[in-house]
């Protein structure tokens, strides 16, 4: 959909669906920044129906007014480019220092941080990706740091609020699990650039050996409180047979083990979250898969 909100019919095209198909005069319907329908010479009825299938509200009265109408006249359109490392909506355009947020540099490992929090989403750069066929971009902190953080995929499209979160490819995801796993990510870097950025900040690591360290180091940290959390939850899980759901938070002891600062690495090491890492060398590479 456009940025006022708008469904878009767009007729007459000539489509390639991104695994080998050619779809000569065809009609799609965009709604919520979502592919609702696909097909030739639409009815107002299956664009109505196809439009309240990726909606949360009522269209009560439906009419071809409530479209915009993009006429292809055979024009190709093709699925989006998905950019699969950006920092779009964190390094500004054009480039300023004091709106620059892609990393922080207090801190050499830095987990905890999510891009998100820096996003701007009236960053003049997002309108030009987007020109160029960009639709889907995972944004990630930057490189310069052992642990960056976790990133950020977004939709290139235009909502109606200034919100983040409204641009997510997460969003509206079941939690449950119904509409698949709504992963986290995360960007690390190993090698020449943290030990480069460290000697400049008077930070470990200066070297590739503080590299290892370092990664050894937090990870374990991070394997120390998902041990906790086992260990919790299977004495819980021990409690709650011996004496009912009813009465276990009588013989509970403790309470489940958090700690924000490691929970986006723990989060990695159960599956939730998918790494990018940031290498130059083959070696680098090495040490990293065996930390």
């Amino acid at each position: 959909s456009n940025s006022n909100g708008r469904p878009v019919l767009i007729k007459d095209a000539t489509v390639w669906d991104g695994v080998g198909n050619i779809l000569e005069g065809t009609d799609l319907v965009l709604s919520n920044g979502l592919i609702a329908k696909i097909g030739q010479n639409l009815s107002p009825e299956s664009i109505r129906a196809a439009i309240q299938s990726v909606s949360d509200d009522e269209f009560d009265a439906f009419s071809v007014d409530d479209l915009e109408v993009i006429n292809a006249e055979g024009r190709v359109v093709s699925p989006g480019i998905v950019d699969q490392h950006s920092h779009v909506l964190t390094d500004p355009l054009p480039s300023f220092e004091g709106a620059s947020d892609t990393n922080e540099f207090s801190s050499m490992l830095n987990p905890q941080l999510r891009v998100v929090d820096s996003v701007n989403v009236l960053d003049r750069g997002f309108d030009i990706i987007l020109s160029g066929g960009v639709t889907t971009s995972l944004v990630l902190p930057g490189s310069a740091l052992l642990m960056g953080g976790e990133g950020f995929g977004v939709k290139m499209i235009r909502t109606l609020t200034n919100e983040p979160e409204d641009l997510a490819v997460n969003r509206g995801m079941d939690p449950a699990g119904a509409d698949g796993k709504p992963w986290r990510w995360m960007k690390m870097a190993c090698g020449e650039n943290p030990k480069r950025v460290g000697a400049a900040l008077g930070l470990m690591p200066t070297s590739r050996m503080g590299n290892g360290w370092l990664f050894r180091k937090h990870f374990e940290s991070a394997r120390s409180l998902v041990r906790a959390q086992d260990d919790w939850c299977e004495s819980a899980t021990h409690i709650v047979r011996a004496h009912g759901a009813e009465n276990a938070h009588r013989h509970v002891k403790s309470r489940y083990p958090e700690n924000l600062a490691f929970e986006s690495l723990a989060a990695l090491l159960r599956g939730d979250v998918r790494l990018q890492v940031h290498c130059y060398d083959p070696q680098d590479i090495e040490v990293r898969n065996n930390v």
